[in-house]
Formats: C-alpha cells, structure tokens, sequence
C-alpha cells in the first residue's frame, strides 16, 4: 500500500519565522503538536519541553507514557478532545491509514510521531513506511482550526489532479499531431474489432 504525504510545514502556524527553524533536529513531537493543538512552533517547542522534558535536538523520550500522563492532568484544557484508540496487534503505518481514512490522528512507531489527517501523512515522505510498526494511536477531535488543514489537503488534491490532467491532455496532443496516422490506424481497427466481435 502506497503512503500519501503532505508537507507538514504549511500546517504550522509561524514555522518559516521561528528562531528555531534550521537549527532543531528530531522535532516530530513538536511538529505534532503544533498541527494538532494548532500552535505556533515555537510555543509546540516549549510545551514539549515542558510536559515531556524534550531537550534542544533531542527526541522525546517515554512519549507515550507521557502523552497519556499529560492526558489526565487535571490542569490541561484542550480546545478539542483526545482518545487513545485501541490497536491490533503488529498494527502498521498501512493498515492504520487504510482503517483510519476519516479523522485526525496522532500515530506513534518506532522512534517517530506522525499525523494522520484524513488518510494522508502530515509529514515527509521517508519518515515512515507501510511496514513500520505502531506503538500508539490518537484521536484527535473537536477542534476548530481542522477545518482549515482539511480545507488545504483537499487544494493539494486539486493541484494534483490539474496537473494529471494537463501531463494526459499534453499525451492525447503528442499522440495526435506526431502519430496522427497510426492513431487514425488504431482507432480504425478498435472500430473494426467492435462491429464484428460484439455485433
């Protein structure tokens, strides 16, 4: 099964002015989180700081634990609601996307956190394959500003099939204009195939 991705920079709100963009490494909680909880970086990177003790290009150790710590505390408000979803055994990155094609999700494998939206990766391509294995899954619902990111990934989509559209359009005009006789050829023996096969 084939991963669909969408860059998650454009999701987080003040990442091309951050100070901390092209210096942080191993920031994938704090991207998260910032998409998720649709904060500016810079405040994703001091709440992973603060409820994960995340250090400076450093990954985020004991995630899980700490996600679900953080999701009982009796001080943490969300704008939205937070289930820990149940798992199949040896559950993937593939077949997660394939049960979870609506919704916002946050994904945990192996030493990495990703963002499922709908079907489609929030990350960059690589990070994760179909066969990486998953520790966690998050549902994530009830906040307002998934309206805009789903808004988004479907301009994406029509970006996307523009240009398909335009690539077949610019083969039907290759085909016509330089294999115009061939073309006609073919076209003539399908004709031909139609009327004595199938009448």
């Amino acid at each position: 099964m084939s991963l669909k991705f969408s860059n998650p920079e454009q999701f987080i709100i003040g990442y091309s002015a951050s100070r901390y963009k092209g210096y942080e490494t191993n920031d994938c909680v704090v991207k998260a989180f910032a998409i998720l909880f649709g904060i500016s970086y810079d405040e994703s990177h001091g709440f992973a700081r603060g409820f994960f003790q995340r250090d400076e290009r450093n990954g985020t150790r004991g995630f899980t634990q700490g996600l679900r710590t953080m999701m009982k505390h009796p001080h943490a408000r969300f704008n939205g609601h937070i289930t820990e979803m149940e798992y199949r055994k040896n559950e993937t990155v593939g077949s997660i996307q394939k049960r979870h094609v609506k919704g916002m999700f946050l994904v945990d494998t192996f030493d990495h956190v990703s963002v499922l939206c709908d079907g489609v990766w929030l990350d960059y391509k690589g990070l994760i394959t179909s066969s990486s294995k998953v520790n966690a899954v998050y549902r994530f619902s009830d906040f307002e500003h998934y309206a805009t990111i789903r808004s988004q990934l479907g301009q994406d989509k029509k970006t996307e099939i523009d240009w398909l559209t335009l690539i077949l359009l610019a083969l039907i005009a290759y085909a016509v204009f330089f294999e115009g006789d061939k073309l006609k050829r073919d076209l003539n023996r399908l004709k031909h195939w139609v009327t004595t096969e199938l009448f």
